[in-house]
């Protein structure tokens, strides 16, 4: 679950030993000034976490293209220039992600809701899925998928 702002404003407090609303005012300062520079096209860093860059894109001009389901020319249309924003890792950033095989256990580790774990799909589904109907084998078919969309997306009730 992602960090939220009032999550960071408690956690900047706690280590800094401030007061949660003065953490809240820092950060909304820390915000206007990055907007502020950002705005001015100005390359910004953030302590030494990531390095934020606008960029401008060129303009394309009109060019010729292919229609890949008829092989029929076509004209691509000309693009304006565009400013884009580009954030960049920095070092400590990076020392600080976990090891792979941590970050796929965090991502895989379910996570309760106000309902609890569930241990087992609620009955008359299979794996959250509404059935549709009873094969003439005892087997029934998931709702919205044809015979050849999903190899063995059938479920044996015995």
């Amino acid at each position: 679950m992602p960090l939220t702002q009032t999550q960071l404003a408690s956690a900047v407090a706690d280590r800094a030993e401030i007061s949660r609303n003065e953490t809240k005012r820092v950060l909304a300062a820390l915000e206007e000034v990055v907007l502020e520079e950002l705005g001015n096209a100005q390359k910004v860093r953030v302590g030494g976490l990531v390095q934020l860059t606008v960029r401008v894109k060129p303009a394309q001009k009109a060019r010729k293209g292919r229609n890949p389901a008829t092989g029929e020319e076509i004209t691509i249309a000309a693009k304006p220039a565009s400013v884009d924003l580009r954030a960049r890792p920095l070092a400590r950033a990076k020392a600080a992600l976990p090891s792979v095989q941590k970050a796929r256990r965090r991502r895989l580790t379910p996570r309760l809701g106000a309902a609890g774990p569930r241990s087992q799909p609620p009955s008359g589904s299979w794996h959250g899925l509404p059935f549709s109907r009873r094969e003439p084998s005892g087997q029934r078919r998931l709702a919205g998928f044809s015979d050849h969309a999903i190899p063995g997306a059938t479920r044996s009730l015995r």
